[in-house]
């Protein structure tokens, strides 16, 4: 590889390469310009050469071929649940199913990266949270298949723990991880002005899917657990003042359905914050 990199210095080109270390290599020690099949195809794809739909394609190729890191985001995502939902039904003249959902091709691939670890866990919540935005507002895409996408994504973010082996795991922390999840796209949700009553109910169907053998822990996240995260995260909060933080905690619990409503906000006066004191 060291005579890629001298002969491409030599002729004045760009090196070519999905070595990151060798990119690397040749940008910081021989000033050579230097690209990978990831910038290629979106180079490609910006002037026209490639269509997106192909693209998204040979990039979920890519992560069935274990390339360690493959850059995605909600236009992937959509594209390739687009595509699995027609592919799908053409031949079975049905509708996708989750089985199905995960089994396909491209869709699947990308659905796996989210329990991929070696990837950043804040951006990988990003791009879930603002694709599940996309998806409840999107009336191309049925509740089920909501649900199957927001459930399956779930459960791999959830994969990543933040325990360690001196410090132990927490009894709850599949519990928490579940409920920052949820917490983090309804507070998106409020804070874009979607709709809120779609969101929670969507959280709510697809926490029963997850926790269908344990009502007492159904029950915890909703109305216990999302509601603490959700006040500690305004706390967090330098950007807002105390008014606009009650008035978003009260974007989020009123269109909530009364029972939900009444736990939720039982909650919060039980545990009032200071910003609400």
């Amino acid at each position: 590889m060291g005579e890629s990199i001298l002969i491409a210095k030599e002729m004045k080109v760009p090196l070519y390469s999905d070595d990151s270390v060798i990119r690397s290599w040749a940008s910081n020690e021989y000033r050579v310009e230097t690209f990978s099949t990831i910038s290629l195809l979106n180079r490609l794809t910006q002037k026209g050469n490639i269509k997106v739909n192909d693209a998204v394609e040979l990039l979920a190729n890519m992560i069935r071929k274990n390339y360690v890191f493959i850059p995605f985001n909600i236009n992937h995502l959509n594209i390739s649940l687009q595509f699995a939902i027609k592919k799908y039904f053409e031949k079975n003249k049905k509708l996708l199913n989750k089985t199905e959902l995960l089994d396909d091709e491209i869709l699947g691939a990308y659905i796996s990266q989210f329990g991929n670890t070696s990837y950043d866990y804040q951006s990988l919540l990003k791009v879930a949270t603002d694709w599940w935005i996309v998806l409840i507002e999107n009336a191309d895409f049925s509740e089920e298949i909501v649900r199957y996408c927001i459930e399956s994504i779930s459960y791999r973010l959830s994969m990543h723990t933040k325990s360690t082996i001196l410090g132990g795991i927490s009894k709850d922390e599949h519990k928490i991880r579940y409920a920052g999840i949820w917490m983090m796209f309804l507070l998106k949700a409020v804070l874009l002005e979607k709709d809120i009553s779609k969101a929670w109910s969507t959280v709510k169907s697809v926490c029963e899917a997850l926790f269908t053998r344990s009502e007492g822990d159904f029950s915890e996240i909703l109305f216990q657990k999302i509601p603490k995260m959700f006040i500690e995260a305004l706390e967090k909060n330098k950007e807002f003042d105390d008014t606009k933080k009650i008035e978003t905690v009260f974007k989020f619990t009123s269109p909530l359905p009364s029972n939900d409503k009444e736990k939720v906000e039982l909650y919060i006066q039980k545990n009032k914050p200071n910003f609400m004191r």
